[in-house]
């Protein structure tokens, strides 16, 4: 999903450029009216607009809530030691591309540029300015405003997407002062204060735009104050009503994706923006919960369904959750009881229980593959013979075996597996082993190099029995091939 900043990155910057160019009368058509533009901002649920202002009324209030430049203790932008600007915009005439002192009476006043700056190809109407500004330290810089309702001017510069607000500085010396804003790589910021907008809620879904400003201050000196301003915006969408949200979190330029559990979209927005807002990355605590998605039985074989995770309370009602879909199944076995797998998209686990298959016992079923359960062997493993390949001087071993257990004091008999490979270089040669029972890997080599195929995986699976011996839990099959010869590996 596409963050509110992306979105009026592309059409602030088309509006810039269609203002412009309209003024100038060299447009045929940019898709709308010739109007003077308002406000670029989202309209709020008075009917105002919405940029990290109070809204009075159904009345837009598009100026900030921060105050004045961070350096200084000037106010608001409505009231406060503001100072009368002694620029302004020339409509119409030559703008001093140099930025030194204008000597002519009536001249245009100065641009705002830093030392060592030169303006390049002014463009300038009462609503609209241009400029691009070459520093001797720094690349040109292309910078674009446009007039607000509220008299302000909003810029952005064409080397970022962050957008400034200007008050007291109009038409081409406010795009001078935008692209300073823009090269300074270590802005001096004031408090920043968040306003939000636009918000949408139903069950299943929710919405939410944030808008932040916080004042700037100036590189040049100025009367003028400035503020930075960045778009956030948190949306959740869910399938079904029994599941967890999908959300995005987009603050300024970076989008974070999350699951949420909430009983209604009613509720899931506004938490998570303030989450969002604090640039904290979620710490979840243990045990995790699920929240059961299908559950099917109806006689014979049963079938569970659920999201499972560790959680971070946002609210009493609303959390963060690192979820995992698990399922489960579990099967009536002839001698009694029931022969169940449970996993996720990367793991499982097979095991037998005592009870017959129920909608209760594939629910429980789901816990043994919680990757927290504490797992513990109560008696021996009982392993089938090992069926081998044999190709003359590597060979193949694979035990299925039994043992029983416990997963968080619940009693299973667990089946697991222990793969052997083992090769040599050439007959009488001494044979190098490999074995897994899932995490669990270890390298051998043995000193019997009279030994077949068939004799030096069976040794080699006795051997790895005993060390590292059977892993019992859920865990993905690893991914045997046959071991490089190691000079250190013991001879058994």
């Amino acid at each position: 999903m596409r963050g509110r900043t992306d979105r009026l990155t592309a059409k602030v910057t088309l509006k810039f450029w269609c203002a412009g160019l309209l003024a100038l009368g060299s447009l045929v058509s940019c898709g709308g009216s010739t109007s003077q533009h308002g406000d670029a901002r989202p309209s709020t649920s008075t009917g105002g607009t919405s940029s990290g202002g109070t809204s009075t009324g159904g009345t837009a209030n598009d100026r900030p809530a921060a105050g004045g430049n961070a350096s200084g203790g000037a106010g608001a932008p409505n009231g406060g030691d503001t100072a009368a600007s002694t620029g302004g915009s020339p409509e119409g005439g030559n703008v001093n591309e140099s930025g030194g002192d204008t000597s002519a009476a009536g001249a245009a006043p100065a641009l705002p540029l830093l030392p060592g700056c030169q303006a390049r190809s002014p463009t300038e109407t009462p609503d609209f300015c241009r400029l691009t500004v070459d520093c001797d330290s720094a690349p040109s810089i292309p910078t674009y405003c446009h007039r607000l309702d509220s008299k302000q001017w909003e810029c952005q510069c064409a080397n970022q997407d962050i957008m400034y607000r200007l008050d007291d500085a109009a038409g081409i010396q406010a795009c001078a002062l935008a692209a300073g804003l823009c090269s300074d790589e270590h802005p001096k910021l004031g408090a920043e204060s968040c306003e939000r907008a636009n918000p949408q809620s139903a069950q299943n879904s929710c919405s939410l735009d944030v808008t932040c400003t916080a004042a700037i201050e100036l590189r040049v000196p100025s009367d003028a104050h400035a503020w930075r301003e960045r778009f956030d915006s948190t949306r959740c969408d869910r399938d079904q009503s029994d599941q967890a949200f999908r959300c995005s979190c987009t603050v300024g330029t970076q989008t974070q994706n999350y699951r949420l559990v909430a009983g209604s979209g009613e509720l899931a927005c506004a938490p998570l923006a303030d989450f969002c807002l604090k640039g904290e990355a979620p710490v979840y605590s243990n045990p995790e919960v699920c929240t059961s998605t299908s559950s099917d039985f109806a006689g014979g074989p049963c079938f569970g369904g659920a999201e499972c995770g560790p959680h971070l309370a946002l609210t009493d009602q609303v959390s963060l959750a690192d979820l995992v879909t698990r399922s489960s199944s579990c099967d009536p076995n002839p001698k009694g009881g029931s022969d169940c797998v449970c996993g996720d998209e990367s793991s499982g686990f097979q095991f037998h229980v005592s009870e017959a298959p129920s909608a209760a016992s594939c629910e429980t079923a789901l816990l043994n593959c919680n990757p927290q359960a504490v797992i513990k062997t109560t008696g021996p493993a009982t392993c089938t013979p090992p069926p081998t390949d044999d190709w003359g001087d590597w060979c193949e071993g694979n035990l299925t075996c039994s043992q029983e257990a416990t997963v968080d004091d619940r009693s299973v008999v667990a089946q697991t597996y222990l793969d052997t490979l083992c090769r040599r270089d050439a007959p009488g040669m001494p044979w190098r082993c490999s074995c897994a029972s899932g995490p669990k890997i270890s390298q051998i080599q043995l000193g019997a190099p009279g030994s077949n195929g068939p004799q030096a995986c069976s040794q080699a699976s006795a051997i790895c029995l005993q060390s590292p011996g059977l892993f019992i839990g859920p865990y993905v099959d690893p991914s045997l091939g046959p071991p490089e010869p190691v000079a250190k590996i013991l001879a058994r």
